[in-house]
């Protein structure tokens, strides 16, 4: 099989994948804070942006629900896996802010 290149997020802190799906989630602290989905398939990706979340602490996968949670300095974001919809929780901000999720 031939390999493929792939343009890697920027500044990538965390990475998780959901196997059923195939798809790979990793979280930016870039200046906005983004969530990338690549389309580990056909290796594309898109760019989530979640409003005011602040920096990219880490992310987790729920295979079975197809949840994705991202921590980030001012909120946790919630993204439906089959949508990319997401949900923005505000949790504290800058050190007081989400460090670490756990899926169950």
């Amino acid at each position: 099989m031939p390999s493929r290149s792939l343009i890697r997020p920027t500044l990538a802190v965390a990475v998780a994948i959901n196997p059923v799906t195939n798809r790979i989630y990793a979280v930016s602290s870039n200046t906005s804070g983004q969530i990338f989905v690549i389309n580990g398939a056909n290796h594309t990706f898109t760019t989530l942006n979640p409003p005011g979340a602040g920096a990219a602490r880490t992310v987790a996968v729920n295979p079975v629900n197809n949840t994705i949670y991202a921590a980030f300095s001012n909120a946790l974001v919630v993204v439906d896996g089959q949508t990319n919809a997401m949900t923005v929780i505000p949790a504290g901000s800058g050190v007081l802010g989400p460090v670490a999720i756990g899926v169950n």
